[in-house]
């Protein structure tokens, strides 16, 4: 009995109508970043195959250059809480968090954390890209600055040829061999980054790093209650309030971050094509009182309309090729992408 190979969908624009690359590109690259230069948008092409490897997002491809944008406030609202890693083989990123500023090219390898904003721009290109949750990483290394980190040196040689090593590999490894592959996958990432830990600039100090990850985790365990708060969540991490407050601080409270990871949730089940439930249900599951209030914060926070952000999911699900003709179930990468995002399995149905 034949098994499985490990999940793929190809991203083939050239083999759509006209017009329906730039659609591709937008739908995808909005769920990150604002984009900047809507005349790359027109003419994007690509040629990009993307694995999922139990949770690991692997793509691996050429496409057209941009210029894109994540905000402070995309970063603290759209509930992305990632790394990711590229590398290319052909043509230059270069990006710019505000206070530093690197650049990829062949041979070299970097790395951007998704909780933090960025400026990028990159050329027509030929390229890898490696995205996986926070946690998967955090639970082998000690916190530290990953964003806008260059991997130098002969460690980052190492991890530059292993993950150059990895689309060959993927694409023979079969379906229930992922984990073992996604474990292997951890274990080297800690082995060539954990050297680098002393050398990289540091956002905020290891204590206060794993003190907000801790709190997180509390946080997206209660969203669905609407009366857990800070005074809970001091309770939940035995601290005082004041040292609450302090971790807190440069996310705008406690509160504030509360509130941002309900909307979070709540903008990830009206993203899910698999979702059922109305506006106002998902509401009252991620902690809200009632439809009105919640669609005037997300509204406030996103820019649209909770029923806009559903018909955009839908909208997205319709554009995805691949060589030959149209995907065979073009949700797919749509619910990938997704579940990047906050863990959703608590939210009671």
């Amino acid at each position: 009995m034949p098994v499985d190979p490990i999940p793929l969908m190809v991203l083939y624009t050239a083999a759509l109508p006209a017009g329906k690359g730039r659609e591709i590109w937008q739908q995808s690259q909005s769920r990150f970043y604002d984009l900047q230069d809507q005349s790359a948008a027109e003419v994007f092409a690509a040629n990009i195959n993307i694995w999922n490897i139990n949770g690991l997002i692997l793509t691996s491809g050429e496409f057209s250059g941009d210029r894109l944008l994540r905000t402070l406030r995309r970063a603290r609202s759209d509930g992305f809480d990632h790394y990711t890693f590229l590398l290319h083989r052909r043509g230059q990123w270069v990006a710019n968090d505000g206070e530093r500023q690197i650049e990829s090219g062949p041979g070299r390898i970097c790395s951007i954390d998704f909780a933090r904003p960025i400026l990028s721009e990159v050329a027509d290109n030929d390229s890898i890209t490696l995205t996986l949750p926070r946690d998967f990483l955090d639970e082998v290394l000690p916190p530290f600055d990953m964003h806008c980190l260059s991997l130098d040196g002969v460690r980052g040689s190492l991890l530059y040829d292993f993950l150059l090593s990895l689309p060959p590999r993927v694409g023979q490894t079969n379906g229930p061999d992922a984990p073992h592959l996604a474990q292997a996958i951890r274990h080297m990432l800690a082995a060539c980054l954990s050297p680098s830990r002393d050398a990289a600039a540091r956002a905020q100090s290891q204590i206060d790093g794993v003190l907000l990850q801790r709190a997180k985790k509390q946080i997206d365990a209660h969203l669905h209650e609407r009366a857990w708060g800070a005074q809970h969540l001091a309770a939940e991490l035995r601290l005082s309030r004041s040292t609450l407050y302090r971790v807190f601080e440069p996310y705008g409270g406690v509160a504030e971050c509360i509130r941002q990871r309900r909307l979070a949730r709540a903008h990830i089940m009206l993203a899910d094509l698999n979702e059922r439930r109305t506006v106002g249900d998902i509401a009252l599951a991620c902690g809200f009182p009632n439809d009105t209030s919640f669609s005037r914060a997300f509204r406030q926070a996103y820019g649209y309309a909770p029923r806009e952000a559903r018909e955009a999911a839908t909208f997205s699900a319709r554009v995805l090729g691949e060589p030959g003709g149209i995907a065979k179930d073009e949700r797919v990468l749509v619910q990938w992408i997704n579940r990047l995002r906050l863990p959703t399995a608590r939210v009671p149905a």
